[in-house]
């Protein structure tokens, strides 16, 4: 890897190069950085953007397609929590959206952005696993006839706990995979920028 050449280079030949500025390997690694910080941004604007298609959605479908009031009344209060979720998401993520460019002093910004940005991905896995439990219960509540009978559904709740358990795991794995691939690997090459920047 070109970059790998340059930073081994860089530590063979040090002694030689004490009075210049490493322009090369930083400009390099500069350009990386943006380029995760983009992808990033890229990520967190389209995830907010399917949230605000869905709450409508979701409003739509319960209002026209949905006629047992206990059934309307649940998605009711699913709609809230998962609005008010998406605005805590907004809200810790707009900020960390605009903070996620290079200012002057690259050193300095990987260092402030990897740590803002570690807080942020741990904040949205806790987000995802709050309203996980309920996107799972109000979805097999709503499968099948959704103008069926509430309370007849609500007997079969151990069925529905079970289910739900179940799913739940597998999601937690399927949160951590989205995580990884969406902020993860991104704050982890943010990271090794970071890393070979203390070393010149």
């Amino acid at each position: 890897m070109e970059l790998d050449k340059l930073m081994e280079s860089w530590n063979e030949e040090e002694h030689n190069f004490s009075h210049k500025e490493p322009t090369e390997i930083v400009d390099m690694l500069s350009q990386k950085s943006q380029s995760s910080m983009a992808k990033v941004r890229k990520n967190m604007l389209f995830e907010f953007l399917m949230n605000l298609i869905a709450i409508p959605a979701i409003i739509w479908y319960n209002i026209y397609l949905v006629e047992d009031k206990g059934l309307q009344g649940f998605n009711f209060i699913f709609l809230t929590a998962f609005a008010c979720l998406t605005f805590v998401y907004a809200y810790k993520f707009g900020g960390l959206y605009k903070e996620l460019r290079l200012t002057t002093g690259i050193k300095k910004s990987l260092k402030v952005i990897t740590n803002k940005l570690e807080i942020a991905i741990e904040i949205y896995k806790s987000i995802n696993y709050s309203i996980l439990p309920f996107a799972l219960i109000a979805g097999m509540m709503n499968a099948g006839n959704s103008n069926g009978d509430f309370s007849e559904k609500l007997q079969n709740w151990p069925i529905y706990t079970a289910m739900t358990v179940i799913v739940f795991i597998a999601m937690m794995f399927f949160i951590e995979y989205i995580t990884k691939k969406m902020y993860g690997k991104h704050l982890k090459q943010l990271k090794e920028n970071y890393n070979n920047l203390k070393n010149i």
